[in-house]
Formats: structure tokens, C-alpha cells, sequence
């Protein structure tokens, strides 16, 4: 039996790939956000500021000064 959340994944990929509207999944940080994980690929986001839209949704994230060419 599959989960909810692989049911999810796989209409939202269904979707992308009939080029029909993605399903909906809410918003991140907000309690009506469903986390969904497609094709076991984890995610790192790096931003200039704690929780940029990508480190929202990124299995890690990172926050660093994007002047600093070390850094980077």
C-alpha cells in the first residue's frame, strides 16, 4: 500500500509530465505545507539569509555571505 505522500508524488510527476497544472502543496513553513520528496535526491540550498524560499523547501540549507568568494 502506498502512502499519502507517494500517492502525492506521483500525480504531481504525472502532472508535470502530461503538462497539466501541478497539484497544490501548500506553503513552506505554515502548517498547511505537505514536505514531498521526489526521486531521492537531497537537496542543499545556500542563501544570504535564514530561510530563503530555497532553504524552505531543501532537505539542508546554508546561510553565508554571497560576496565572499572563499565562502562561495
Amino acid at each position: 500500500m502506498q502512502s499519502e505522500s507517494a500517492k502525492f508524488a506521483a500525480a504531481a510527476v504525472s502532472s508535470l509530465q502530461s503538462g497539466t497544472q501541478p497539484a497544490k502543496i501548500g506553503t513552506p513553513l505554515t502548517p498547511g505545507a505537505t514536505r514531498v520528496m521526489l526521486l531521492g535526491v537531497e537537496t542543499i540550498a545556500v542563501d544570504r539569509y535564514a530561510n530563503a524560499p530555497g532553504h524552505q523547501v531543501a532537505h539542508r540549507s546554508h546561510v553565508i555571505d554571497m560576496t565572499n568568494g572563499v565562502a562561495l
